[in-house]
């Protein structure tokens, strides 16, 4: 189960990449990209709900952070501490990807949040799956 959900986040991955190019070659894409980043910048991702959404993004750094010590504190499999880095990583892009303008002035910008998004809740679902995962000596 948690190589079908890598390879998940590996065609999630790709798909941003792809999605980038065509936005950069087709006129059509382009357009339907860009009109989406501005729809969505005027309703969801207004400045009020990406202030609400970095808090929330911050408490979840924190949660995994505490979560990655004490699973390294107790001995768990190396395996679950691997996933746990993994998502802290993921939830720090996020965060980055959510406020710095670098990101917000590309075309591709929310859906690059969206698979982000994606791919971070995948990670998210191989973290008790590689806790339960009894380590080989």
């Amino acid at each position: 189960m948690i190589v079908f959900l890598t390879v998940l986040q590996a065609v999630c991955g790709a798909g941003i990449f792809l999605l980038d190019r065509l936005s950069r070659r087709s006129v059509g894409v382009n357009h339907h990209v860009v009109f989406r980043r501005h729809q969505y910048l005027q309703t969801v991702l207004s400045a009020g709900h990406v202030r609400i959404y970095a808090a929330v993004l911050l408490l979840l750094f924190l949660l995994v952070l505490a979560l990655l010590i004490r699973g390294v504190r107790r001995g768990g499999p190396r395996r679950a501490a691997a996933e746990a880095g993994v998502l802290l990583a993921l939830t720090a892009l996020l965060e980055a990807e959510l406020l710095l303008p670098l990101f917000a002035a590309l075309p591709i910008y929310v859906y690059l949040l969206g698979l982000t998004l994606v791919i971070w809740v995948l990670q998210a679902l191989k973290l008790p799956l590689a806790a339960r995962r009894k380590t080989r000596p």
